[in-house]
């Protein structure tokens, strides 16, 4: 099983993405890793389970799915540290508008620039 989680460090109240799965893909797209969980150990000793996580059917590599009506063993992750600091982290900075000459197209990530640059991947011609 395969686990990451982004971002760390993460200030105090921050949301963290937990990216979890596992690395075998599966023979057909309608099937899935049913039943993983993460634990989540705190500072004090305390824990918190999120369960019930179900993956698509691609696993993160590239190889031959396996066979339908194989049983896998359970697994489980290495241990990852979480840091959780009290100043709060920029997420994803902001680009903001240009003050030069510019063309398109524009990288869509730029969420900032929408004001000037309107809804272009949709526009019909």
């Amino acid at each position: 099983m395969g686990l990451k989680f982004n971002p760390n460090p993460v200030g105090v109240g921050q949301p963290v993405l937990f990216h979890v799965g596992i690395f075998q893909q599966l023979s057909s797209a309608k099937m899935s890793w049913k039943g993983l969980s993460i634990t989540i150990e705190r500072p004090d000793g305390q824990t918190d389970t999120i369960t019930g996580i179900n993956t698509d059917s691609t696993g993160v590599n590239e190889v031959p799915g396996i066979p339908i009506g194989t049983v896998m063993l359970a697994s489980t992750s290495d241990v990852l540290e979480l840091v959780v600091q009290d100043e709060a982290i920029t997420y994803y900075p902001g680009q903001p508008l240009p003050n030069e000459y510019w063309t398109r197209p524009i990288d869509a990530q730029l969420r900032e620039w929408k004001a000037v640059t309107g809804n272009w991947l949709t526009v019909k011609i």
